[in-house]
């Protein structure tokens, strides 16, 4: 599985580093970010073409501004969750009560080991701990937990699992809400120890033209109930050597294509 904010439709501009990456990696799913541009079928064009064989996509309507910009594609067949928006209700600034729709997207994947329901999120950013957007984030995790509660009663999939850019710069409470008790056995998903590969470091995002120090904002929680991670980690290009970046038919600067890093979780039953 990856999961990765390829950044406002960056793949549909230059695509060329994002298919080396995702070529290298060889992804059986793919949780993606910031894709706004195109429906399901252009994002699956995308694919057959720069990345090559069949592929099965499911993709949120709308804009970042409305709760679009999210989607799954998978080399299995997957049957799309619910079309109805996710809403989340939270105090604004002002002090009233606000509904906002939340960037979510699931369905369920036809898997070797199984079905698998994922979810590909992406979180508000900016803000502190206790900030409104801070809050505003709490109240999405707890409709991401509601949304994926109520597409599990409908399966029962032994395996779940749920990625994206969290954006967690306040607090991490809201992670916490999202995977608790959504596991097939009633516990919570557990987080993917993804560290930096070639770096003792947790980071996913990095952008050297702000003043901003690289952080762990993009997170992946599993079903450790039902599958283990065999392996987990965050792709860097420039923390790759030569020899390494050749076999894979990489380029050092592939990874600055987008501010945020691919997160990459092997998942297998025990």
């Amino acid at each position: 599985v990856m999961s990765w904010n390829i950044e406002m439709s960056k793949p549909v501009e230059n695509p060329a580093p994002f298919a080396r990456i995702i070529g290298a990696m060889k992804p059986d799913v793919l949780l993606l970010q910031e894709w706004e541009k195109g429906d399901a079928a252009a994002v699956e064009s995308w694919f057959s073409t720069h990345v090559g064989g069949i592929w099965h996509v499911a993709k949120a309507p709308g804009t970042m501004a409305n709760g679009g910009g999210v989607l799954i594609a998978s080399r299995f067949e997957l049957a799309a969750g619910s079309q109805e928006p996710v809403m989340c209700t939270y105090r604004n600034d002002k002090g009233a009560d606000e509904t906002r729709p939340v960037r979510f997207v699931s369905a369920t994947i036809n898997t070797p080991i199984g079905p698998v329901l994922a979810a590909s999120v992406h979180l508000k950013s900016r803000g502190t701990k206790d900030s409104v957007e801070d809050r505003r984030r709490m109240a999405e995790c707890r409709a991401i937990n509601k949304a994926m509660q109520q597409h599990a009663a409908a399966s029962s999939p032994a395996i779940r699992l749920v990625s994206g850019d969290m954006n967690l710069v306040g607090s991490r409470p809201p992670l916490d809400v999202m995977r608790a008790s959504i596991d097939a056995d009633g516990s919570d998903l557990s987080a993917a120890d993804a560290m930096v590969h070639g770096d003792l470091a947790y980071y996913t995002w990095k952008d050297p033209n702000t003043p901003f120090t690289p952080g762990r904002l993009d997170w992946l929680v599993y079903s450790d109930a039902t599958v283990k991670a065999r392996q987990a980690f965050v792709l860097d290009t420039s923390r790759l050597g030569a020899e390494v970046l050749t076999r894979l038919h990489l380029k050092a600067d592939d990874s600055a294509a987008a501010d945020h890093l691919p997160v990459i979780v092997d998942l297998a039953r025990p």
